[in-house]
């Protein structure tokens, strides 16, 4: 009898605790902020692992995954005062030089008091890209740590990563129609444009292409499934670029988009659409005054004077048919979603904003 009791009272006490436990979990879990599952496990698994987590996620998710509830979200907020560092990790073959010549304006005028380009920051081929990635990340630092004056700006062709805090960085960036895009960088690497020097074409651009296909045209490269026009690392390009500098970045897959996508909405004050350049200016404006008040005007009188658009242009380009359209749209399946996803916000942040088009 005194044994039975013994079990009836321990059982008893055990069914308080699991109960007290519950009961703090659910209190717990409502106070918590979210945490990205695939974010968690895609530093541990290898990306065969990473990309079917984040494939479950998304199908128990509705597509929610690496969405954040973080309560800092920059995207579209107004950005006050003067002392900020511009942090602008242009894509290529999105117009970037003419902001870049907006820019030196400003710098002309000492409303920006250094502009950094890492374009010189070149890092051993050997390093491979996680390594590569981890040395530019680090040189772009140290350049960041011996900026003295603020606003400053740095820009240059380098992926998404998080900078010195300290400095106040204000992400801005765009992007572009994916195909126009891809097809605009094909020939570039091949011709150059209007400011591209024999120099430069030979010794930096043509030498990553083989001598073979240097004139074949993007129709016949897609055509033919070269590499070039067909490997999911090319064909996935700007969302990599905004996912950031994890190897993962590299490999498309669900996880790739939704990081591309979080990083948009909590750590970039814009993202604007080259389709629509002088509306991304206009919102520099509305957002960032005291840094950018006039920039949409001065760009309206570059483009009239020196006909900055067409010297940029690719050279030689030929359009892709109505064919080769057809099969990089589903090449490019990812890229479209990234890109109707920036746009998107974009049109609606105008809205907002009282920009028209």
């Amino acid at each position: 009898m005194y044994w039975r009791r013994r079990v009836k009272c321990s059982n008893l006490i055990l069914l308080i605790i699991l109960i007290s436990a519950s009961s703090i979990f659910v209190i717990l879990k409502g106070s918590l902020p979210h945490i990205s599952i695939t974010r968690i496990f895609v530093d541990e698994r290898n990306m065969k692992e990473s990309r079917v987590v984040a494939e479950d996620v998304d199908s128990v998710t509705n597509g929610q995954i690496g969405a954040s509830s973080y309560t800092t979200a920059k995207y579209g907020k107004p950005v006050t005062g003067k002392d900020h560092l511009i942090v602008y990790n242009r894509v290529p073959k999105c117009g970037s030089r003419t902001l870049l010549a907006l820019f030196e304006q400003l710098k002309n005028e000492k409303r920006l008091a250094t502009v950094i380009s890492t374009q010189g920051f070149h890092v051993p081929r050997d390093l491979g890209f996680a390594g590569g990635q981890r040395a530019l990340k680090d040189r772009i630092n140290q350049a960041i740590d011996q900026i003295k004056h603020l606003p400053s700006a740095i820009e240059g062709h380098f992926r998404f990563h998080s900078v010195d805090r300290s400095k106040n960085p204000i992400y801005i960036n765009i992007i572009r129609e994916p195909l126009d895009r891809m097809v605009s960088q094909y020939y570039y690497r091949r011709f150059g444009d209007g400011q591209t020097s024999d120099r430069f074409l030979k010794k930096e651009l043509n030498r990553v292409i083989d001598s073979e296909y240097l004139n074949q045209t993007f129709n016949d490269c897609v055509l033919s499934e070269r590499l070039e026009c067909s490997n999911p690392r090319i064909t996935s390009f700007q969302t990599s670029f905004f996912c950031g500098i994890h190897p993962n970045c590299s490999i498309p897959s669900a996880w790739t988009l939704a990081e591309a996508k979080m990083h948009v909405d909590e750590d970039y004050t814009v993202v604007g659409v080259a389709e629509d350049y002088s509306g991304f200016l206009s919102v520099l404006e509305k957002l960032m005054p005291a840094l950018f008040d006039g920039i949409a005007a001065k760009y309206q009188i570059q483009s009239k004077g020196q006909n900055k658009t067409e010297s940029t242009k690719s050279i030689k380009l030929s359009p892709p048919t109505l064919e080769v359209r057809k099969i990089m749209r589903e090449r490019l399946d990812m890229e479209y979603k990234f890109y109707e996803f920036v746009k998107e916000r974009f049109e609606q942040l105008k809205i907002n904003l009282g920009v028209m088009s």
